[in-house]
């Protein structure tokens, strides 16, 4: 069961937390596929692994969020 996003932005706005989740695209390391991740912008380093949307392998992403809520993000495959 998934979270409706319709539902759950309103209630992130409420907390003023909604400029805090951020869309970015990325390509998968292994099939490149462009796939999208949810990044959150209070937390300053990220560290999770997410299987592709597309070829289900597991994807090692990393997140460094700067202090002006841009973010880089490295994504690299589990033998990298």
């Amino acid at each position: 069961m998934g979270v409706d996003a319709n539902r759950l932005g309103p209630i992130l706005a409420d907390y003023g937390c909604m400029n805090l989740l951020q869309e970015t695209s990325t390509g998968c390391p292994y099939c490149g596929e462009t796939i999208t991740l949810l990044v959150d912008g209070s937390v300053e380093e990220q560290q999770y692994i997410e299987d592709c949307e597309v070829c289900c392998r597991p994807i090692h992403i990393r997140v460094n969020v700067q202090e002006n809520g841009d973010h880089q993000v490295e994504v690299r495959t589990e033998n990298d």
